[in-house]
């Protein structure tokens, strides 16, 4: 799978390689946001006189690998902001990392001196 999109080159062309079976993934992987932005443009290439075209989100779950379900979410949220006239972004929302902790030196002093009087 390429990472750049040419958009001279039809983007559905890649999509008829793709085995008519579809199978769950029970775990899935997460999209990166060069991926979404490419699913986004096959979508909008299909969608044609209000409707998407038969079969493409089977056919884009299949080829990225990833559940139906994340198709049509991502179809479902490019479709509110093509309706109000605004840029589909789909980009995570998830950031990710540990939330930072705040200590209190005093008590961490404190429990060391009393596990090391323990200790003794």
């Amino acid at each position: 799978m390429s990472l750049l999109l040419d958009l001279n080159e039809d983007p559905i062309s890649d999509l008829n390689e793709v085995p008519p079976a579809v199978t769950c993934h029970a775990k899935g992987k997460r999209l990166t946001n060069l991926e979404k932005d490419q699913i986004v443009h096959i979508l909008i290439l299909n969608y044609n006189n209000d409707k998407l075209g038969r079969g493409i989100i089977k056919q884009i779950a299949s080829k990225y690998e990833v559940t139906r379900l994340v198709i049509s979410q991502i179809w479902k949220t490019t479709l509110q902001a093509i309706k109000g006239y605004e840029r589909p972004n789909v980009h995570r929302k998830y950031k990710g990392g540990n939330k930072s902790k705040v200590f209190n030196l005093e008590k961490v002093h404190n429990k060391q001196q009393h596990f090391s009087k323990a200790m003794n």
